[in-house]
């Protein structure tokens, strides 16, 4: 809210988010994305408010950790979002999401 709510137009903070939606996370767009030529919208949440936030195509490759294949930025979504991959003896269950608590920097 400290972010929405400032006087200035550019703010930056860094804070504890869950990410609980992620555009741009289909196979055609990801092959993009690992090329460097498009970025990525995501859902951020904290107990206060939930945002939209862009991570830019010059800054993909750090936000996942400089491992851009397709295959890697799934996994690492699917993780960011809570989805767990099943067992061998499990069936898959979209409601079983739990996406973990991250640090993120945001500007403004």
């Amino acid at each position: 809210m400290k972010s929405l709510t400032h006087e200035e137009v550019i703010h930056k903070f860094k804070t504890l988010v869950r990410v609980v939606a992620g555009y741009s996370c289909q196979h055609n767009d990801l092959s993009l994305m690992v090329a460097g030529c498009h970025g990525m919208k995501l859902t951020l949440e904290d107990p206060r408010a939930r945002i939209h936030a862009y991570v830019q195509k010059d800054d993909v490759a750090d936000f996942f950790g400089g491992s851009l294949t397709v295959e890697a930025i799934t996994r690492k979504m699917n993780k960011l979002l809570g989805i767990t991959e099943p067992k061998v003896d499990e069936q898959a269950s979209a409601s079983k999401r739990n996406p973990p608590l991250i640090w993120c920097c945001i500007r403004s």
